[in-house]
């Protein structure tokens, strides 16, 4: 029963966070955003490990700083910039495309032959992301860029999974602290080379938006997700993929008064099922 309950605040926490992104995107500079939101789970994830007995561990530094780019630095930024042209719900949609760039990703960087199942979610993925910007309600240039900016954002992801594999030692809260402060050091440095990089207007509302997201979806996260892995399954963990989208489709629609044209909700579609396409022959090898 605990680790139903872990798999859903999971959920609620990753669905939830393009709710609160939405709520910032117009009264700061993304990389700002990216910033603090890094930092704060640096700083938490720093506290964590000082309550743990931190043992011998191999700190792998060149690999920290390429996962702080495509894990961090690069996605927050993007997502924060696609979020000004394109509706939360969607956002969550796109990004669920993680596993399926994953796949490709391999496919391409790696002696991995991709099966039938795979190489349809893979296209069906793209389809149903070009309905998605093609709708007639929502297409202009402005949503082309906020979504091509959420598919690099979620291409990042996919190969910061990849690199994450190469991460020795069962330590991860420690990796995703060096990870994390990593990439704060490095949207620090941008902030000062950019013009009004430091400038926010922020209402306490806001600011309870960018304490949640740094704490729970920079650090808390990671850490549900990692126990979920590696204590219960990650076959199981891996069913976020699913809850994720559906979250942050209904809080859009509650909270921020999205709506949902025939379209996108036809693309939508699209992407699920290229989702659930993608684990089908991952499901079947772990029964």
């Amino acid at each position: 029963m605990y680790k139903y309950f872990l798999l859903i605040c999971l959920s609620l926490i990753w669905g939830s966070q393009f709710m609160f992104i939405a709520m910032l995107t117009h009264d700061a500079n993304p990389f700002f955003i990216s910033f603090v939101k890094a930092l704060l789970g640096a700083i938490f994830l720093m506290i964590l490990s000082l309550l743990i007995k931190e043992k011998n561990y191999k700190k792998q530094w060149k690999l920290y700083i390429l996962i702080a780019l495509f894990e961090v630095v690069i996605p927050f930024v993007l997502i924060a910039f696609g979020q000004k042209f394109v509706d939360s719900g969607v956002t969550s949609v796109i990004m669920a495309l993680v596993p399926v760039f994953t796949l490709l990703i391999l496919f391409l960087s790696t002696s991995k032959k991709m099966n039938f199942y795979e190489v349809v979610s893979v296209i069906l993925g793209f389809i149903g992301v070009i309905v998605i910007s093609m709708s007639s309600k929502e297409f202009n240039m402005y949503t082309v860029s906020g979504l091509l900016c959420l598919l690099l954002a979620a291409v990042s992801f996919s190969i910061s999974l990849v690199l994450m594999q190469k991460l020795i030692s069962a330590t991860p809260i420690l990796h995703m602290r060096n990870i994390l402060g990593i990439a704060s050091i490095c949207l620090l440095i941008v902030l000062f080379f950019i013009p009004n990089g430091f400038g926010f207007q922020f209402n306490v509302k806001q600011w309870v938006a960018l304490l949640i997201l740094g704490v729970m979806h920079s650090a808390v996260a990671f850490v549900i997700y990692n126990i979920l892995v590696n204590k219960y399954d990650p076959l199981l963990a891996s069913f976020t993929n699913y809850l994720v989208p559906i979250v942050g489709l209904l809080l859009g629609l509650l909270f921020l008064k999205e709506t949902i044209s025939l379209v996108v909700l036809i693309g939508i579609v699209m992407i699920f099922i290229s989702l659930i396409i993608s684990q089908k022959k991952h499901h079947h090898n772990k029964n």
